[in-house]
């Protein structure tokens, strides 16, 4: 079984258009502090952050993903409709 850094685990990306799925689309670096937009299960954008290093620590040792008691916040979810045009 493979380990991620990234996945699905909150409430709105585990329900939605395409649940259980997150879109990475834009990553920022912001002093130590990466800041990366999403799209969530297909219902909504959101932001989640993480220390730099320790998103580097996690790809050069066992690939350990990152859960709850990291500092990995999610501190956003807007939801959106998608366009039918």
């Amino acid at each position: 079984m493979r380990n991620w850094i990234f996945q699905a685990e909150a409430p709105y990306e585990m329900s939605g258009l395409t649940p259980n799925v997150v879109f990475p689309t834009g990553l920022l670096l912001q002093g130590d502090e990466l800041l990366m937009y999403y799209g969530a299960a297909d219902s909504c954008t959101s932001l989640a952050t993480a220390k730099l290093d320790e998103v580097l620590a996690l790809l050069v040792t066992d690939f350990v993903y990152l859960s709850s008691s990291s500092s990995v916040s999610i501190r956003l979810c807007h939801p959106f409709s998608p366009s039918t045009s």
